[in-house]
């Protein structure tokens, strides 16, 4: 009885034991290394649809990043926190703190490309180029347009005659410029940058050669093209800081905002995320092993109590037999 009595108290407690563990495994441990892992997906699928958005536009990419941190990133991030005032590793319990720092971060580094992408402010080059470059050239060719009109109604002679194929040239210049600079905006490609300072430099010589030649202009034609030498001046300006912006990382500043800000800070708490895992799994793995340890116990005990019994018991069963044996055996001898 007393035997049994242990063995059913020994069992009771490595049993209350094992279900601690198995409890903590259970609901603390398997949900802290697949929380990470969901916190992990929704950093990862809230870039894939702001790229998405940057790329394409499409009004969709915005709703599923904002639906992403509503229903994976910031519910993952509440749980962990519930989760983290049972850990009992103090370096997670950091990793994680700087986890959600970063994610604060990350949320308005998101948000600030999300407002700027499809903006004016984007693209400051564009924005040179197009509300005032282009408008002060098309101004520009409309003074030579003006000063080649006005010398079509004088009489010709062989030196108006080359005055006007120089007014043309010049003009002709001027709109090659426009485009190369739309044109190496749009690819970024070398060969118009080059194409454009060659541009600049026949349109400064061949502004130069028709300076020469002022003398022949009226005065109508003379306020025109003093008007002109300003608006290229301006234009000129306009056009080297637009190609100036373009070859800087900060000429999208969208692309500049997801390459330098976002997308590494993302990278930083998956690499932070990916810590805690890696800790938490050995914390799991040894609370297996620490559950099949008081199992490999439990079996070791009752197989002792089990020999133990047994041999107590033959002793005792021996004892009870050879007492009430010897007696009847006397007693038949004795009669």
């Amino acid at each position: 009885t007393i035997i049994l009595a242990g063995a059913i108290i020994a069992v009771i407690i490595l049993l209350k034991n094992f279900n601690i563990i198995l409890d903590r495994v259970i609901h603390h441990r398997m949900v802290t290394v697949q929380k990470p892992h969901k916190l992990l997906n929704g950093v990862n699928e809230s870039l894939a649809a702001l790229r998405g958005w940057m790329l394409l536009g499409e009004e969709k990419f915005k709703k599923e990043r904002h639906h992403v941190w509503k229903e994976e990133i910031i519910p993952s991030e509440d749980n962990l926190e519930k989760l983290s005032e049972d850990w009992t590793d103090s370096n997670n319990i950091k990793l994680f703190q700087a986890v959600k720092d970063d994610l604060l971060k990350f949320k308005k580094y998101q948000q600030e490309i999300e407002d700027i992408v499809n903006t004016s402010e984007n693209l400051p080059a564009h924005k040179i180029l197009f509300e005032k470059a282009a408008p002060l050239a098309k101004e520009a060719i409309a003074n030579i347009t003006q000063i080649t009109n006005l010398e079509l109604s004088l009489k010709a002679t062989a030196e108006r005659k080359a005055l006007i194929v120089k007014l043309g040239n010049l003009e002709v210049t001027f709109s090659q410029i426009l485009s190369t600079v739309e044109s190496y905006l749009l690819s970024g490609d070398i060969k118009y940058k080059k194409r454009y300072d060659s541009l600049i430099t026949t349109n400064d010589e061949r502004l130069a050669d028709l300076g020469s030649k002022i003398a022949l202009f009226n005065t109508k034609q003379l306020a025109h093209f003093q008007i002109f030498e300003i608006q290229r001046t301006r234009f000129k300006a306009l056009t080297t800081k637009t190609i100036n912006l373009r070859e800087s990382p900060e000429w999208n500043k969208a692309n500049f905002y997801l390459a330098s800000k976002a997308a590494p800070l993302a990278k930083e708490i998956i690499n932070k995320l990916e810590q805690m895992l890696i800790s938490e799994k050995k914390i799991l793995l040894d609370d297996e092993l620490n559950a099949e340890y008081q199992i490999w116990i439990l079996k070791i005990l009752l197989a002792a109590f089990l020999i133990i019994g047994s041999f107590i018991a033959a002793v005792i069963g021996s004892s009870i037999s050879k007492s009430i044996s010897d007696p009847i055996k006397n007693l038949n001898h004795g009669l």
